[in-house]
């Protein structure tokens, strides 16, 4: 109990607003002249703040739209960071500035390859602007992050995986300045996780780094001041994935830092932690900070042009997420929280899941996944899904076929939501458990309506035999006579074929017609038997209305309404599914032939 007092005690210490509340004197832009001298503050080891040597170079007027930047050359003592790497360091980002013991910005900005640690350092005004932007929200609660609307019109299915080429003209690499590059801690990440996550992480500014957590001996109840070094935390648990920058101003319980955006995400939601710093590293590329996240001190509540700003003691809602893995008698359980963002959480959530079924199982090659999915939605029924996946590579495809509805469900345009929590159960065999439909035949062509067909389809499995499957199909009595098509397939192409039949029935209009959509795809393992009719139909409110007689289907083709009605160009007459061992690949048909003739 005493102990529990004395860590309370700390934390109420740490984010009391009476604390670090003095006005700290501010210089402008238009005060400072070429060859002043200054100080810088931040943390090149542990948690003490080290001063460094700051020299101005000059004022870059308007280099942003109405906005300027301090140029500026860093320089430390002999033997220390600065002095060791030559550059400005990736985790500087933030680090204040003063000159004749006034506030005068943070260095934020460099160039790439540079040779000498020159730096751009955000005017602290232009920072505040920022930190004001945060004090105008409600401040008695933090209120629970919502997911807002998609721009576009159809729900997002799959993540973002390519970061975009950036062409650059030979011999003018390094001319443009950007944002000095954040540190992003990956705590319990597989390096090939890592580096698939690179290529977007390296988009948005982030450089991916493998560490891990705090030790014993590391101070967790840090009080944040300017120089302390800031994380801002993607994913939190099990798994950790913490940007690393530096603070730059406090205000009672009001911090701002970084002095250049994150993700320009606007108004956030996002833990805001302490850190400990290893060492720096240094690298001909670029040198940074390594270091680890510690306990979650308040929320960074904005992330915009030119800081992010955020609110000490006030803690961030985040998306609770469950794995449980292993074989169906014994499973391990994994927990980690996502932060709640249109883009990041799907994607974070993405790699979180990737990253625990390969460290958990060790396996990147062939294997067979049965997966289990429950999305909890306030306000809607859970959404439960159930699958098998298999073949070559399978984990990281299985991930992202799992993950594509909490993509749909985060940015679908009809409604903001919010999700309770995600879960998956997940078992994975190291084989592959693959078929292919090689074939199918009928034992008529001719049929009578009433009349039971059958047909035989040819299955061959990987690396195994072939064997066949019978399924006895009944001719309705209501079949007019004529042409129909037998038609035998895997859930995939099925559903690509459904959509290119009856579009309509495949568009969301709402989110329960999304949610209805997603909780309707066919398992991989399932073999679907279809007799299919090719007459015109029509879709009503995405209901298909087959077999319309055709004085009602021009009627209804001919009206001026329009969003309503959508056109079929096939009229399934009888469904079967059959559930095999197998993922299934492949489609085949035969045509067949009704009569009301005697044989």
């Amino acid at each position: 109990m005493r102990t529990f007092l004395v860590c309370l005690t700390a934390l109420q210490l740490l984010v009391s607003p009476t604390l670090h509340s003095a006005e700290i004197p501010i210089m402008s832009v238009d005060q400072l002249q070429r060859g002043m001298k200054g100080v810088g503050k931040t943390v090149f080891q542990g948690t003490r703040i080290e001063e460094f040597d700051v020299e101005i170079l000059g004022v870059l007027r308007n280099w942003n739209a109405k906005s300027d930047l301090i140029l500026a050359k860093l320089s430390g003592k002999p033997g220390g960071a600065l002095a060791r790497t030559g550059q400005v360091i990736a985790g500087m980002s933030g680090s204040p500035v003063y000159v004749e013991g006034k506030l005068i910005g943070a260095v934020a900005y460099t160039w790439s390859f540079a040779k000498e640690p020159i730096a751009g350092i955000t005017p602290i005004a232009e920072m505040l602007n920022v930190m004001r932007e945060g004090r105008q929200e409600e401040m008695g609660s933090l209120p629970q992050q919502i997911y807002p609307l998609a721009s576009s019109q159809t729900a997002i299915l799959v993540p973002k995986e390519i970061a975009l080429a950036n062409p650059q003209v030979e011999g003018l690499q390094g001319a443009t300045l950007k944002p000095i590059a954040t540190p992003l801690v990956l705590s319990g990440f597989d390096s090939e996780v890592i580096e698939r996550m690179a290529p977007q992480l390296a988009e948005w500014g982030l450089i991916p780094l493998q560490g891990g957590g705090t030790s014993a001996q590391q101070p967790d109840d840090l009080t944040l001041e300017p120089g302390s070094p800031l994380g801002v935390q993607l994913v939190g648990g099990d798994l950790n994935a913490t940007g690393i920058g530096t603070l730059t101003y406090r205000r009672g319980d009001q911090v701002v830092a970084f002095g250049h955006p994150m993700f320009l995400s606007g108004s956030t939601s996002f833990p805001m932690t302490g850190a400990y710093i290893h060492d720096v590293m240094p690298s001909q590329a670029f040198s940074f900070k390594l270091g680890a996240a510690t306990q979650v001190l308040g929320t960074i509540q904005q992330d915009r042009y030119p800081a992010v700003a955020g609110v000490v003691g006030r803690m961030p809602d985040m998306l609770p997420v469950v794995v449980r893995i292993g074989s169906a008698s014994e499973r391990e359980k994994y927990q980690f929280q996502v932060i709640r963002d249109r883009e990041l959480c799907p994607y974070f959530t993405l790699y979180s899941l990737y990253n625990t079924i390969l460290v958990a199982e060790k396996i990147r090659g062939d294997a067979a996944i049965e997966a289990q999915l429950c999305i909890q939605i306030e306000g809607y029924p859970d959404l439960r899904l159930q699958n098998l996946y298999s073949g070559h590579q399978a984990v990281y495809h299985t991930c992202l076929h799992l993950l594509s509805p909490l993509y749909a469900i985060v940015q679908n345009p009809f409604k903001k939501v919010r999700i309770k929590d995600v879960r998956f159960d997940i078992e994975v065999q190291e084989r592959i458990r693959s078929a292919w439909i090689k074939g199918v035949r009928v034992d008529k062509k001719t049929v009578r309506p009433g009349e039971e067909v059958q047909a035989t389809v040819t299955l061959e499995q990987y690396l195994g035999q072939r064997f066949f499957r019978k399924i006895p199909l009944q001719i309705p009595e209501d079949v007019p006579e004529g042409k129909i098509l037998l038609w035998v397939g895997d859930a995939r192409t099925y559903r690509a074929w459904e959509e290119k039949r009856a579009p309509d029935k495949y568009r969301p209009k709402n989110l329960t017609h999304l949610l209805q959509i997603l909780n309707s795809e066919e398992k991989n393992n399932t073999l679907i038997v279809q007799l299919f009719r090719p007459e015109k139909g029509l879709t009503v409110e995405a209901r298909e209305m087959p077999s319309l007689p055709a004085s009602i289907l021009a009627i209804m083709e001919s009206s001026k309404q329009t969003g309503q009605i959508g056109s079929v160009t096939g009229t399934v007459i009888v469904k079967k599914e059959i559930g095999t061992d197998f993922v299934l690949s492949g489609s085949y048909s035969v045509p067949l032939e009704v009569s009301r003739e005697s044989k």
